[in-house]
């Protein structure tokens, strides 16, 4: 059997395979001695290594995101844009802050959890507000935030939510950065795994996969769900041992 990195990836953050090392090869010993509960343990522990990595990625963007919007929630001219409730004037306001903290979306939020302005627009229809703000209300610190998944139109996003105050708490302000193509690049290139997001419908948000591979992957999502333990699966033209991982990403995709 030829075991290749396949894939790790989220929302479900979805699958490791490991490669079983060949460095052994230079000792004289046959690679095909390994046998499947040990090529397991060093599946996990790579997989241990991934889900780190991928932690570490988006606590450190969470962090530089949620200075940002503290910063700007702060700023004289930003409070007063809410305060106006003008939506189309704070919509340029939030694009500037966009631009400047190097964001993919930035909204505001009133005290009822309603949307008040977003760039770029988010639908109408989105819960994703009313989550966030439910998430920070239960926060008992003196400055409330929240962070977490969620879905904007078809496409997941890490997202954090603090206070604009003035100087009690007259609405949130949101901002959220992508789980795109690039994180997944940037995943494998620390972990030497291939990764793919699947959203809650099995669809690829994101991977580093083929094309065939990654369909077979998606076409394979309903066995994996159901199972704890690795499997192998055909993937084109290999054969790859994958687990599933999974993240919640708003209250009705858990």
């Amino acid at each position: 059997m030829n075991l290749r990195p396949q894939t790790f990836g989220a929302k479900l953050l979805l699958l490791f395979v490991l490669v079983v090392a060949a460095a052994q090869l230079t000792t004289g010993l046959i690679v095909s001695r390994i046998t499947r509960t040990q090529a397991n343990t060093l599946i996990e522990q790579d997989l241990t290594r991934a889900e780190g990595a991928f932690a570490r990625i988006v606590d450190e963007r969470n962090k530089l995101l949620v200075s940002g919007a503290f910063t700007a929630a702060r700023a004289h001219e930003i409070r007063q844009l809410f305060v106006r409730e003008d939506p189309a004037t704070l919509a340029s306001g939030l694009d500037s802050i966009r631009n400047a903290i190097r964001s993919d979306v930035v909204f505001a939020i009133g005290l009822d959890g309603q949307l008040i302005a977003s760039k770029p627009a988010i639908p109408p229809d989105s819960d994703i507000s009313r989550w966030l703000v439910a998430r920070a209300e239960a926060d008992t610190a003196p400055n409330p935030t929240a962070t977490g998944y969620g879905y904007i139109g078809h496409e997941l996003y890490s997202l954090v939510l603090v206070p604009v105050r003035a100087p009690d708490i007259i609405a949130w302000l949101a901002i959220g950065f992508r789980i795109d193509h690039q994180l997944a690049r940037d995943l494998q290139a620390q972990t030497g795994v291939d990764v793919t997001f699947l959203d809650h419908e099995g669809h690829a948000l994101a991977t580093t996969l083929p094309a065939l591979a990654a369909n077979a992957l998606m076409s394979a999502l309903p066995q994996l769900r159901a199972s704890e333990t690795s499997l192998s699966l055909p993937l084109g033209a290999e054969t790859a041992l994958l687990k599933i991982r999974r993240l919640s990403a708003g209250e009705k995709h858990s």
